[in-house]
């Protein structure tokens, strides 16, 4: 949903462009050569952004900018059946690209947690969420209905960070029923003060969906967390 909703975004601003080449000799007038260059230049940025953040994967680029002096250059704006035939396109190939990038997820998740399952201290739980106590913390331990105030490092198995809180120099706060399933469980696993890692399949992260251009569709995801404070919800 997030993809479609950026290229249409896209391919709204190309419309747009397209539309205004028409009045180039009288915007010319207007603005100096220097500020029709840089707007220039913040649209191709702004237009190649929303292309990587839809996270296409490795395009034809050639293709990609033929394409665009094409509709650049035609007179006619577009027809809406061709618009639709544009969108069906992506999104077909967005759908399976995401199915084969998620079984393949799926796939090195499983065998990665298989593997950590032997290693020294780490637990594996019914719901299939790995921890690792680093320090125990002190008694108090949040419920589900608790907000925790912690410090924390999100990676994907290969080591790629995503988050941290640390890099924000602050750490976050949040109620633990409003997180994700692995956060909600394994949180509870340590008291104030304390640290845990958290090996988090995919059904209890982001799922088939994902998050954001880096955790993919049925990543396993990776969480070390400093518990700073619990505040019980009846504060």
């Amino acid at each position: 949903m997030r993809t479609l909703k950026i290229l249409t975004i896209a391919l709204m601003g190309g419309i747009l462009l397209m539309g205004c080449n028409g009045s180039t000799s009288k915007t010319s007038d207007d603005f100096s050569k220097g500020a029709i260059d840089s707007v220039s230049r913040s649209i191709g940025y702004s237009l190649a952004s929303m292309v990587k953040q839809s996270n296409f994967g490795e395009l034809n680029q050639a293709m990609v900018t033929k394409a665009y002096k094409e509709m650049m250059a035609r007179k006619e704006e577009p027809s809406q059946e061709e618009m639709m035939e544009w969108n069906n396109d992506i999104t077909s190939f967005m759908q399976r690209k995401n199915m084969l990038e998620g079984e393949r997820n799926l796939k090195d998740g499983e065998a990665f947690l298989e593997e950590n399952s032997i290693n020294e201290g780490v637990v594996t739980l019914p719901s299939g969420l790995q921890y690792k106590i680093i320090r125990e913390g002190n008694e108090i331990r949040a419920t589900q209905e608790d907000t925790i105030e912690v410090h924390y490092i999100g990676t994907l198995i290969d080591g790629t960070e995503f988050d941290s809180s640390y890099s924000r120099n602050e750490p976050a706060k949040f109620p633990l029923n409003r997180v994700i399933p692995g956060w909600t469980e394994g949180m509870q696993l340590v008291g104030e003060g304390g640290k845990i890692i958290l090996y988090v399949p995919s059904e209890l992260g982001y799922g088939p969906n994902g998050a954001g251009g880096i955790i993919g569709p049925n990543c396993t995801l990776i969480f070390e967390v400093e518990v700073q404070k619990v505040s019980p919800a009846s504060e």
